[in-house]
């Protein structure tokens, strides 16, 4: 038996059924800075100690011929987690960000990112002192139904699949799901992540090597 990887694998069995429509992403870094409490336990007390925090986001905006929606996933050690975007959009948003003490005093930040406003869970990871490396960005340009390594920091990387609005079907509470025309033809574990449920959790799973 093998193991494969999970992202790799949706992205094979998606080859032939999504179109492949070219995508690029343009974004800069930001920096602002705010004062919160220590601990969470002090949440709306009023009281200290305090902590000043330095946010630093990469904001960016998803150009392409045809609106999008997609999967983003956040890539770690131990597993991978995703969580679905909304409606197709024209021109959706996709975030990352580095969350650190000001000063750097620790030398760790917490590693957020978000597709569409679609959040994935933070991560704790090692700060540099500087952004650009210690979160590395992916390339810009990539194509439809193909999963793209947006940002890496640490061992965690975020990881997009976007998918043209022809190829999904909307239902309640904005929650897509692949069209049947197109879900039909996929392997029987690839299925449920595109056509069922917000968010979960992907294993590698096992195959014959033969």
């Amino acid at each position: 038996m093998s193991l494969l990887d999970p992202l790799d694998d949706i992205s094979s069995a998606l080859v032939g059924l999504v179109p492949e429509v070219e995508v690029e992403i343009r974004g800069e870094w930001t920096t602002t800075h705010r004062r919160t409490y220590e601990r969470e336990a002090q949440t709306g007390s009023g009281l200290g100690p305090f902590v000043d925090i330095e946010d630093m986001r990469w904001r960016a905006k998803i150009e392409c011929s045809t609106p999008l929606t997609g999967i983003a996933f956040l890539r770690t050690a131990r597993e991978i987690c995703w969580v679905k975007a909304g409606r197709p959009v024209e021109r959706p948003l996709v975030e990352v960000s580095l969350h650190v003490r000001a000063n750097y005093v620790d030398g760790r930040a917490t590693f957020s990112s978000n597709l569409m406003g679609s959040v994935l869970p933070g991560i704790p990871v090692a700060f540099s002192g500087n952004v650009e490396t210690s979160c590395k960005l992916g390339h810009s340009r990539f194509m439809t139904g193909r999963a793209q390594v947006v940002a890496t920091a640490g061992e965690g990387a975020f990881v997009v699949i976007l998918l043209p609005r022809t190829v999904i079907k909307m239902g309640r509470n904005n929650l897509w799901h692949l069209r049947d025309e197109f879900a039909a033809s996929l392997p029987d574990h690839v299925r449920p992540v595109l056509t069922r449920g917000r968010t979960g959790a992907l294993q590698a799973h096992e195959q014959d090597a033969g």
